[in-house]
């Protein structure tokens, strides 16, 4: 037999009656950009998933096919067991955000409840925090290539435009206010050491 879900994905595909729907944008709660390929999930009051579906590239997202009651919402990254490796191609999937459970929604017999903006955390992870550090302190090379290149080293971090999705992630991480007040002073004087 089918579980719930598949029911209602099926129901998606194939109606033949009058069920809900909600509909909603998945978007940072740090700066309001879009999250792709966010996994946006229903639980029915017993917790038993009702229906799933991935955020498109821009962040909004449908879930259709279910029974008229209420449903808890929630946005979690698709990082394993299932990846963005599973998907077929043109999916873009990011996993930098915190699960984040939005609430109850009630919805209606063939009708559709827009949420709006859906805000996932922005909370500050350890990885985050390794890779603020990390990529700051591998920014001094670039004032240091003159230096490196005469003992014959290449730079670790390069050209910005060579990880353009690590960059800006880096960019709004950095823009943070847990990392603000003590990276863009350095950031800054980095830039003055490189000009002179």
């Amino acid at each position: 037999s089918l579980s719930g879900d598949d029911v209602n994905g099926m129901r998606g595909i194939y109606p033949s009656g009058s069920f809900a729907t909600i509909s909603g944008t998945v978007k940072r709660s740090l700066d309001d950009s879009p999250v792709a390929g966010a996994h946006v999930v229903v639980r029915d009051s017993g917790g038993r998933t009702a229906g799933a579906t991935l955020a498109a590239a821009n962040g909004p997202f449908l879930i259709e096919g279910l029974d008229a009651g209420s449903y808890e919402l929630y946005a979690t990254p698709l990082d394993h067991p299932v990846s963005a490796s599973n998907l077929g191609s043109g999916w873009v999937v990011e996993t930098d955000f915190e699960s984040t459970v939005h609430g109850t929604v009630a919805v209606t017999a063939g009708g559709t409840t827009a949420i709006g903006d859906f805000l996932v955390g922005d909370g500050i992870t350890l990885a985050d925090i390794c890779f603020v550090c990390e990529l700051t302190l591998f920014s001094r090379e670039k004032a240091l290539h003159g230096k490196l290149a005469a003992l014959g080293l290449d730079p670790i971090v390069g050209d910005d435009d060579a990880y353009p999705n690590a960059m800006a992630h880096y960019r709004r991480l950095v823009a943070h206010e847990a990392f603000a007040p003590d990276v863009a002073p350095y950031l800054e004087k980095l830039q003055r050491d490189i000009a002179a």
